[in-house]
This record gives structure tokens, sequence and C-alpha cells, in this order.
């Protein structure tokens, strides 16, 4: 991109905030802003690198399976980024290689689920990163950039969002499932509706999301599973 196009786009970035800055800030507005915003996307956020060895020493942990117990001065032990040993202090391993972190007057606590979101185009830069600073470690994508498109060839970008965070190259949370497509409407024409089911399960879908009126008639819905099936 050349300075003067890089000059450009800061340019309209400023102009669009200053525009929208009058506005009362609806989730509609904070949309559009964010979409326009990400036809100019910076860069992603890289992982920071991996310890071999991680220790987190002194932390107090907060177990959910036992009714919120806390467990004071416990060490927790990270080899290749699986949790290997959490407990009383106990001889650690040092050396190259081995990072350690005093956790004393820190909380500790699993890794949260969050099972109902939605990601943009920007969701590498704003959203994932925002997820793993708060705790969660793992979602559940309800609707994508392609499933606010009824484009059945909708390239998803989440396929690359999951391998770069497997690797280390991204900040993000596990995408444990994620939905590309969803379906508001029902089709009259049966034919029209397999035709759609055929071109999504061409492209790889494993889900379909149906968000159909409160109205729908059960049997009008047991249609759709049964075409779906």
């Amino acid at each position: 991109m050349t300075r003067d196009r890089i000059g450009r786009s800061g340019g309209f970035r400023r102009a669009l905030l200053l525009a929208l800055s009058g506005l009362s800030a609806t989730p509609v507005v904070l949309f559009v802003i964010v979409n326009l915003l990400a036809l100019a996307a910076p860069s992603t956020i890289t992982a920071p690198t991996r310890d071999a060895v991680l220790l987190l020493v002194g932390a107090t942990i907060i177990d959910p399976y036992s009714g919120g117990r806390l467990a004071h001065s416990q060490t927790i032990e990270i080899v290749n980024d699986k949790i290997t040993y959490v407990g009383n202090a106990r001889d650690t391993p040092v050396g190259a290689g081995v990072r350690r972190i005093n956790a004393r007057g820190k909380f500790a606590i699993p890794g949260l689920w969050d099972s109902h979101v939605h990601t943009l185009r920007l969701a590498p830069q704003l959203q994932l990163p925002l997820l793993i600073a708060n705790g969660v470690t793992s979602v559940r994508d309800m609707g994508n950039t392609c499933s606010w498109s009824g484009d059945l060839i909708c390239k998803s970008p989440s396929g690359e969002w999951i391998r770069d965070i497997a690797r280390g190259k991204m900040v993000g949370p596990r995408l444990q499932q994620v939905i590309t497509y969803h379906l508001e409407d029902v089709l009259s024409d049966t034919a029209a509706f397999v035709d759609a089911l055929v071109s999504l399960r061409a492209r790889g879908e494993p889900f379909l999301k149906l968000q159909l009126d409160p109205q729908t008639p059960a049997e009008t819905f047991d249609g759709v599973v049964r075409s779906a099936a």
C-alpha cells in the first residue's frame, strides 16, 4: 500500500468517526463502523513466544467444581502448552527454556466458555484478543461474516483463524464450532431449499443455524430438519 493510499485511508477513518460521534452508540451504528473500518484491515496481533516450560508460582486457584473453594499458594506447571501439574509447591525444573512467574496475590480459574458469539471481519484484531484478555479460551461462533450473507459461495476466514491460533500465529480462543449460514425464511420451493443445502455441504458446512419466526408452524420446522438430515 502506498503512503498516499495510507493517508487517504487514515483520513477516511478519522472523518467517519467524527461524522458518527454525535450519534448514539447503538449496536447497528457500531456494527457499521467496525465493518467500514475493516475495509483497510490492520494486521493481526501476533501471539507471544511460547515458553517450553511455564511455572505460575504462589497463585490462589478458584475451583468451580468444589463450590468456589480457594486453594492458596499453588503452583501451576505448563509444559509445551499443556497443564501438567496443579498443586502445592514442589521441586520445579529450572534452567534454559523455563519461565517462572510470581503469581502471589493473583487468582487463577479454568478457562471460560462463551457458547454464543458472532465474529466480524476485524475479529482477529479486536474481538478474539479481547476474549482471551477476559479469560475466555473457548467459544462457539454462532454466526460469522458469511452468515450475514445469502451468498452460498462465501468463503469463510474461520478455518484460517483456527489454524493460525493453533500454530501460535494469532491471539484468540479455540473456535470449537462455527456457523457460517443461518436460515431466517423457509423457502416455499422445496427443490430450491435442497439445492441450497447441497451448496452448503459442498463448501464444507457442518451446521445450519435455524433462526425462524417464532410463529413458524411446527410441521414446517420439522420439514426443514428432515430436509437437512
